[in-house]
């Protein structure tokens, strides 16, 4: 991901990311994913880790999402 501060006038200036995302990704249910999500503290309260925007995910978590989502995708 990159990206800069996007100007809009009157002094407001909200974030943006560029982000690129795998066509062949795949919606999948969270709740089977949630017990092995680090960044999720409780799991009963699980949405709200997603309360403030971006937020930062281990490699491990990232990988368990990516497969799930993914498959047997060749950038894995």
């Amino acid at each position: 991901m990159t990206g800069e501060g996007y100007r809009t006038g009157g002094g407001f200036r909200p974030y943006r990311r560029n982000v690129a995302f795998f066509a062949e990704a795949r919606e999948v249910p969270i709740r089977p994913l949630l017990e092995s999500l680090e960044f999720i503290r409780d799991v009963r309260r699980w949405g709200y880790a997603f309360r403030f925007g971006y937020l930062k995910i281990g490699r491990g978590d990232l990988g368990r999402t990516a497969r799930t989502m993914l498959g047997a995708h060749p950038s894995l």
